[in-house]
């Protein structure tokens, strides 16, 4: 899929800052959620980096996730089920 496609795809389940970046900006708010739903991908094995004040303003925690053409579809699903299944 390309990433406009797959940007479409995860743009309906999360907030993302605009853009047309590979990189994705998932928006949490604080730190100790964004550290929740990171675990919650990293046990699905996907790689969710928080990032936290001071590289965003406070309450202004994020996910950063990255999207490649190379990426199968069956990678954007695993995304978009982390996503309805997070606990915050």
């Amino acid at each position: 899929a390309s990433l406009d496609d797959q940007r479409a795809r995860l743009t309906e389940m999360v907030t993302f800052l605009d853009g047309q970046s590979h990189i994705i900006p998932v928006m949490v708010g604080s730190v100790a959620d964004s550290k929740t739903v990171s675990d919650q991908f990293k046990a699905a094995g996907i790689w969710a980096p928080v990032i936290k004040p001071p590289t965003v303003p406070k309450n202004g925690a994020r996910l950063r996730l990255s999207l490649s053409a190379a990426l199968p579809d069956d990678a954007i699903v695993q995304v978009q089920s982390v996503l309805r299944g997070r606990t915050i």
